[in-house]
C-alpha cells in the first residue's frame, strides 16, 4: 500500500513538473524519498532567494541558446547526406565538429573535434557545414569579437538513412 502511494505521488509530481515546464525526473525522485510529500517536492521549485529569482529571469537567454543550437542541428540534418559506403557497411555514429561562425551564420572555420570511427561519416560531417551555409544566425549575446565557436554533434543513424 505504501509503495502504491509513493508511485502515485511520483506520478503526480512528474505531471505537475511537466505542466510547469520543469524536468520531472528530479522532482519525482525527491517525492519518493521518505519524509517528503508531493506538496513539499513541488514547493521546493519556488525561488527562495534573490539569486534564484535572477537566475530564473535569465533563463530566457539559456532557452534562446538551446533553441538556436536546435535550429542549427535541424538545419544541418536537412542538408546531411548519408554516405553510400557507410550504409552498405552498416556504419553509424556521431562526429563532433568544431565550428566558428560569424554573426550572419557563415562558417569561418571548421574542424573535426571527435571522429565517428568511419572516415566517410567524418568527411560528410564537415561537408554538410559547407553545403548548409548560411546556418541560422547565432544570438548576439553569444558572439565574441563578432563570432562564436561551438562544437556540434552530427548524428548518423542507419534508421534515418536514405
Amino acid at each position: 500500500m505504501k509503495l502504491a502511494r509513493r508511485d502515485e505521488a511520483r506520478q503526480s509530481v512528474a505531471l505537475q513538473a511537466r505542466r510547469d515546464g520543469a524536468p520531472g525526473e528530479a522532482d519525482a525522485d525527491s517525492a519518493s524519498r521518505p519524509g517528503r510529500s508531493a506538496e513539499s517536492a513541488s514547493s521546493a521549485k519556488a525561488p527562495q532567494r534573490a539569486d534564484d529569482t535572477a537566475a530564473a529571469q535569465n533563463s530566457d537567454g539559456n532557452a534562446r541558446n538551446v533553441d538556436w543550437e536546435g535550429r542549427v542541428l535541424g538545419h544541418l540534418a536537412a542538408h546531411k547526406r548519408y554516405p553510400e559506403d557507410a550504409i552498405s557497411r552498416r556504419r553509424g555514429g556521431v562526429a563532433k565538429v568544431e565550428v566558428t561562425l560569424d554573426a550572419g551564420g557563415r562558417v569561418r572555420a571548421a574542424s573535426l573535434a571527435a571522429g565517428s570511427g568511419t572516415l566517410s561519416l567524418d568527411r560528410e560531417a564537415l561537408a554538410v557545414l559547407r553545403r548548409a551555409q548560411p546556418l541560422p544566425a547565432p544570438p548576439l549575446e553569444r558572439l565574441s569579437d563578432g563570432q562564436i565557436r561551438i562544437v556540434l554533434p552530427i548524428h548518423f543513424d542507419l534508421n534515418q538513412a536514405g
